[in-house]
């Protein structure tokens, strides 16, 4: 249910970490670590907590005021419970420090490697657009849609990769989006994979125009793959994505 939890999700991990041996050494993930600062502020003397920082939660796209004030209130005060805050670009860490009140130097930055592939033969005909991201709103593919609408006259065909169940109602309207723009023969909803690998070799090139990442790990798969990248200049984004892509 994380970062959205209930009352008996917030109990099963107080008990989950009531149970650890003091000083044990505890990294949690930030999607729920942010929305759990009554348990962590309970347990920050007595276990030795690390925070995984991918992206604050309250940038997320599609919530209200209200919604953006409570997260950043809680993951504010959860990250004053970590002895160490581990982020995955070095725009996560900066945010933390200037708006959450981390200071520097209890800030790592690790960033996600990728393994070594072949390249992707980019020889479609009509042109294979790929795109890997959950259906949320935060990832835009109603801007994407909406582009690609305007393109009618080119030959492609696109791939959303990416499961609905973190937002059920507005993957329906995605779908709809394409049935009024007459684009259901062009563009096709695959749902989750497991194996993004023959996705990324059997494609010519990777879009995702995302309102903003922490890091955005498809768009270092996709350049492992060989692909041209087209994405927004959104959070980490520059990071990761060169000019040269």
């Amino acid at each position: 249910q994380f970062p959205a939890p209930d009352r008996e999700a917030l109990e099963q991990a107080r008990q989950a970490l009531a149970s650890l041996p003091d000083d044990s050494l505890v990294m949690i993930d930030g999607l729920a670590f942010g929305a759990m600062d009554q348990v962590a502020a309970a347990e920050a003397e007595r276990l030795r907590l690390i925070a995984l920082c991918h992206h604050p939660l309250a940038l997320e796209s599609g919530l209200d005021r209200r919604q953006q004030q409570t997260l950043r209130i809680s993951e504010t005060r959860a990250l004053q419970c970590a002895r160490a805050v581990v982020v995955t670009s070095r725009h996560t860490g900066r945010i933390l420090a200037t708006d959450f009140g981390v200071s520097p130097e209890r800030i790592l930055a690790a960033l996600p490697g990728t393994d070594r592939v072949a390249f992707a033969a980019c020889d479609g005909d009509p042109v294979r657009l790929l795109t890997v991201a959950s259906l949320t709103q935060r990832k835009a593919h109603d801007v994407l849609i909406e582009a690609l609408s305007s393109l009618k006259d080119l030959r492609w065909q696109a791939r959303f990769v990416g499961g609905d169940h973190f937002d059920l109602a507005w993957a329906a309207d995605l779908r709809a989006q394409v049935n009024r723009l007459g684009l259901q023969d062009r563009i096709c909803f695959v749902g989750a994979v497991e194996d993004l690998q023959t996705e990324y070799h059997t494609a010519d090139l990777f879009v995702l125009p995302s309102r903003y990442e922490g890091y955005g790990m498809v768009f270092a798969e996709a350049m492992s793959a060989g692909l041209p990248v087209i994405a927004a200049r959104a959070g980490a984004v520059p990071d990761v994505v060169p000019d040269t892509a």
